[in-house]
Protein backbone atom coordinates (compact mmCIF):
# COMPACT_ATOMS: atom_id res chain seq x y z
CA UNK A 1 0.00 0.00 0.00
CA UNK A 2 1.51 3.28 -1.05
CA UNK A 3 1.81 6.20 1.33
CA UNK A 4 -0.87 8.14 -0.55
CA UNK A 5 -3.33 5.24 -0.38
CA UNK A 6 -2.59 4.77 3.31
CA UNK A 7 -3.32 8.45 3.98
CA UNK A 8 -6.52 8.23 1.95
CA UNK A 9 -7.60 5.13 3.89
CA UNK A 10 -7.15 6.95 7.19
CA UNK A 11 -8.63 10.26 6.01
CA UNK A 12 -11.98 8.91 4.82
CA UNK A 13 -13.17 7.59 8.21
CA UNK A 14 -11.94 10.73 9.97
CA UNK A 15 -13.82 13.06 7.66
CA UNK A 16 -16.99 11.00 7.23
CA UNK A 17 -17.32 9.25 10.58
CA UNK A 18 -17.72 5.94 8.72
CA UNK A 19 -15.55 2.83 8.64
CA UNK A 20 -12.75 2.82 6.08
CA UNK A 21 -12.59 -0.30 3.92
CA UNK A 22 -9.71 -1.55 1.80
CA UNK A 23 -8.89 -4.70 -0.14
CA UNK A 24 -5.42 -6.13 -0.77
CA UNK A 25 -4.19 -9.14 -2.67
CA UNK A 26 -2.31 -11.98 -1.02
CA UNK A 27 1.44 -11.89 -0.43
CA UNK A 28 3.01 -8.47 -1.00
CA UNK A 29 -0.37 -6.73 -1.14
CA UNK A 30 -1.15 -7.97 2.35
CA UNK A 31 2.29 -7.13 3.76
CA UNK A 32 2.14 -3.60 2.36
CA UNK A 33 -1.12 -3.12 4.24
CA UNK A 34 0.47 -3.66 7.66
CA UNK A 35 1.81 -0.09 8.03
CA UNK A 36 -1.64 1.33 7.27
CA UNK A 37 -3.21 -0.95 9.88
CA UNK A 38 -0.62 0.13 12.46
CA UNK A 39 -1.39 3.79 11.69
CA UNK A 40 -5.12 3.11 12.08
CA UNK A 41 -4.58 1.33 15.41
CA UNK A 42 -2.38 4.08 16.84
CA UNK A 43 -4.74 6.84 15.68
CA UNK A 44 -7.97 5.00 16.62
CA UNK A 45 -9.33 4.96 13.06
CA UNK A 46 -12.02 2.36 12.28
CA UNK A 47 -10.90 0.29 9.28
CA UNK A 48 -11.92 -3.10 7.89
CA UNK A 49 -9.15 -4.54 5.71
CA UNK A 50 -9.90 -7.54 3.49
CA UNK A 51 -6.96 -9.57 2.20
CA UNK A 52 -6.71 -12.43 -0.23
CA UNK A 53 -5.05 -15.68 0.75
CA UNK A 54 -4.03 -18.88 -1.01
CA UNK A 55 -6.61 -21.66 -1.11
CA UNK A 56 -7.52 -23.24 2.22
CA UNK A 57 -5.81 -26.54 1.34
CA UNK A 58 -2.55 -24.70 0.57
CA UNK A 59 -2.32 -22.70 3.81
CA UNK A 60 0.83 -23.72 5.66
CA UNK A 61 2.52 -25.29 2.61
CA UNK A 62 4.67 -22.28 1.64
CA UNK A 63 2.59 -21.86 -1.52
CA UNK A 64 3.24 -19.04 -4.00
CA UNK A 65 2.45 -15.68 -2.35
CA UNK A 66 1.33 -17.34 0.87
CA UNK A 67 2.05 -15.14 3.86
CA UNK A 68 0.84 -15.43 7.43
CA UNK A 69 -0.95 -12.08 7.32
CA UNK A 70 -3.02 -13.15 10.32
CA UNK A 71 0.14 -13.50 12.39
CA UNK A 72 1.60 -10.27 11.02
CA UNK A 73 -1.56 -8.32 11.79
CA UNK A 74 -2.06 -9.40 15.40
CA UNK A 75 0.05 -6.55 16.79
CA UNK A 76 -1.57 -3.85 14.65
CA UNK A 77 -5.29 -4.71 14.65
CA UNK A 78 -8.06 -4.97 17.21
CA UNK A 79 -8.90 -8.38 15.76
CA UNK A 80 -8.01 -10.54 12.78
CA UNK A 81 -10.14 -13.23 11.13
CA UNK A 82 -9.33 -16.12 8.81
CA UNK A 83 -12.52 -17.09 6.99
CA UNK A 84 -12.82 -20.89 7.06
CA UNK A 85 -16.11 -21.33 5.21
CA UNK A 86 -18.44 -19.41 2.93
CA UNK A 87 -21.20 -19.72 5.52
CA UNK A 88 -19.05 -17.97 8.13
CA UNK A 89 -18.32 -14.96 5.91
CA UNK A 90 -21.48 -12.85 6.54
CA UNK A 91 -21.15 -13.18 10.32
CA UNK A 92 -17.44 -12.36 10.22
CA UNK A 93 -18.09 -9.28 8.08
CA UNK A 94 -20.75 -8.01 10.50
CA UNK A 95 -18.56 -8.73 13.52
CA UNK A 96 -15.57 -6.99 11.91
CA UNK A 97 -17.52 -3.75 11.47
CA UNK A 98 -18.85 -4.00 15.03
CA UNK A 99 -15.34 -4.50 16.45
CA UNK A 100 -13.84 -1.70 14.33
CA UNK A 101 -16.34 0.82 15.71
CA UNK A 102 -16.85 -0.39 19.29
CA UNK A 103 -14.97 1.03 22.25
CA UNK A 104 -11.79 2.64 21.00
CA UNK A 105 -12.09 2.46 17.20
CA UNK A 106 -9.42 0.63 15.23
CA UNK A 107 -8.59 -1.72 12.36
CA UNK A 108 -9.86 -5.26 11.81
CA UNK A 109 -8.45 -7.66 9.22
CA UNK A 110 -10.40 -10.34 7.33
CA UNK A 111 -8.22 -12.87 5.45
CA UNK A 112 -10.20 -14.79 2.80
CA UNK A 113 -8.70 -17.88 1.11
CA UNK A 114 -9.09 -18.09 -2.66
CA UNK A 115 -11.42 -21.12 -2.61
CA UNK A 116 -13.85 -19.22 -0.37
CA UNK A 117 -13.60 -16.14 -2.61
CA UNK A 118 -14.63 -18.29 -5.58
CA UNK A 119 -17.29 -20.31 -3.73
CA UNK A 120 -20.93 -19.80 -4.64
CA UNK A 121 -23.96 -20.08 -2.45
CA UNK A 122 -27.13 -18.40 -1.28
CA UNK A 123 -26.38 -16.72 2.00
CA UNK A 124 -28.82 -14.60 3.95
CA UNK A 125 -27.49 -11.21 5.03
CA UNK A 126 -26.14 -11.18 8.56
CA UNK A 127 -27.18 -7.89 10.08
CA UNK A 128 -26.14 -6.91 13.57
CA UNK A 129 -28.14 -4.33 15.48
CA UNK A 130 -26.36 -1.05 16.02
CA UNK A 131 -26.60 0.12 19.59
CA UNK A 132 -25.82 3.55 20.92
CA UNK A 133 -22.71 2.82 22.96
CA UNK A 134 -22.55 6.27 24.49
CA UNK A 135 -24.67 7.35 27.39
CA UNK A 136 -25.08 11.07 27.66
CA UNK A 137 -24.85 11.83 31.40
CA UNK A 138 -26.75 15.12 31.48
CA UNK A 139 -26.40 15.55 35.26
CA UNK A 140 -22.61 15.15 35.07
CA UNK A 141 -22.40 17.54 32.10
CA UNK A 142 -24.45 20.13 33.98
CA UNK A 143 -22.18 19.81 37.02
CA UNK A 144 -19.04 20.11 34.86
CA UNK A 145 -20.46 23.22 33.19
CA UNK A 146 -21.20 24.75 36.60
CA UNK A 147 -17.71 23.94 37.94
CA UNK A 148 -16.06 25.43 34.87
CA UNK A 149 -18.18 28.57 35.15
CA UNK A 150 -16.96 29.02 38.74
CA UNK A 151 -13.30 28.31 37.94
CA UNK A 152 -10.83 31.17 37.85
CA UNK A 153 -8.78 29.63 35.03
CA UNK A 154 -10.98 27.00 33.40
CA UNK A 155 -9.37 24.40 31.18
CA UNK A 156 -10.52 21.22 29.51
CA UNK A 157 -8.04 18.64 28.30
CA UNK A 158 -10.00 16.49 25.86
CA UNK A 159 -8.70 13.58 23.79
CA UNK A 160 -9.19 13.17 20.06
CA UNK A 161 -11.76 10.41 20.56
CA UNK A 162 -14.32 12.93 21.78
CA UNK A 163 -14.30 14.72 18.44
CA UNK A 164 -14.69 11.44 16.59
CA UNK A 165 -17.42 10.02 18.81
CA UNK A 166 -20.86 10.80 20.08
CA UNK A 167 -19.47 12.69 23.09
CA UNK A 168 -18.63 15.73 20.98
CA UNK A 169 -21.93 17.66 21.42
CA UNK A 170 -21.67 17.49 25.21
CA UNK A 171 -18.11 18.80 25.27
CA UNK A 172 -18.91 21.47 22.68
CA UNK A 173 -21.81 22.61 24.85
CA UNK A 174 -19.57 22.89 27.90
CA UNK A 175 -16.96 24.87 25.97
CA UNK A 176 -19.55 27.32 24.67
CA UNK A 177 -21.57 27.57 27.89
CA UNK A 178 -19.61 30.43 29.36
CA UNK A 179 -17.42 31.40 26.42
CA UNK A 180 -14.63 29.28 27.89
CA UNK A 181 -11.51 29.62 25.78
CA UNK A 182 -10.69 26.43 24.01
CA UNK A 183 -7.87 25.43 21.77
CA UNK A 184 -7.51 22.58 19.32
CA UNK A 185 -4.57 20.26 18.99
CA UNK A 186 -1.27 21.93 18.05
Amino acid sequence: MSRVRRLRLLAMPRSSGKVGVCIATSGPGATNLITGLADALLDSVPVVAITGQVGSALIGTDAFQEIDVLGLSLACTKHSFLVESLEALPGIMAEAFAIATSGRPGPVLIDIPKDIQLAQGDLPPHLMPVEDQFEHPTAELAMATQLLAQAQKPMLYVGGGVGDGAGSPGITGICRADANPNRGRP
